[in-house]
Formats: C-alpha cells, structure tokens, sequence
C-alpha cells in the first residue's frame, strides 16, 4: 500500500518541532509508527539545516512504498549539503553523520527552484 503526505514549513527553529511532529502523526496514522524514532531524529537534521543554512521555507515529502521509507526535505538554496569533519569539541558539522549512519541510503540533488535531501529507512513489519 502507497501513502504519501506532504507539508511546508516556515524558516524558523520551530518548524523544526512541527516538522517531527508531522511525520511522527503520519507514519502513526499508517501503521509504521516502530520508525518514529529514527525518522524523526532524521528530519530533525535536515530541517534544521534548511532553517539554518538555506533561509528558506521548507517542504517536507513522505512517502511510503512497503517496505521503503523515503522522506524529502526541498529548500530554496542551491548549495548542497556537506559533512564536516567536526571536532570533539565543535557544537555543529555532525548531522549528516548521523543522517549517515542511520538512513539505509541518502543524499541530495539541485532542483529548479533549490534543491533536494532525502533519505530512506527499510521497514521490516
């Protein structure tokens, strides 16, 4: 079964709040809510760093195709994302590491009007 939601936020730290409040009230309502966590720590990452970075309003896409997970986060900045070498004591550049090591697969692409973030999770019901 296919689902699919999307929503847009404004560029402010508490879209970030609303944005994993969105995907922990979709993927509930579709019954993969055992990827609550794990989804929204993601999107946490990635919309924090549209806010941060891009300036810009947000649209974040989920989609649900079983048993993939692919969320999309789209921003109106054209420079794309890269993974800092943070040090021990550095308080940002780690996000995409955990994007990293938690999604099955991520990455990025330019779009028209900005540019894409997405990243899968494999859901084993």
């Amino acid at each position: 079964m296919d689902h699919e939601a999307d929503a847009t936020f404004e560029p402010s730290p508490s879209s970030v709040a609303r944005a994993r409040s969105f995907v922990r009230t979709t993927l509930s309502g579709w019954g993969i809510g055992q990827l609550s966590d794990a989804t929204t720590l993601l999107v946490s990452e990635l919309a924090t760093n549209a806010v941060v970075h891009a300036r810009t309003e947000f649209r974040l896409h989920v989609e649900f195709d079983d048993p993939r997970l692919t969320v999309e986060v789209h921003d109106g900045s054209i420079v794309l994302p890269r993974r800092d070498d943070a040090g021990p004591d550095d308080a940002r550049g780690r996000g995409l590491r955990i994007v990293d090591g938690l999604a099955a697969t991520w990455g990025h692409r330019r779009d028209d009007d900005g540019k894409t973030v997405w990243f899968t999770l494999d859901c084993t019901t």
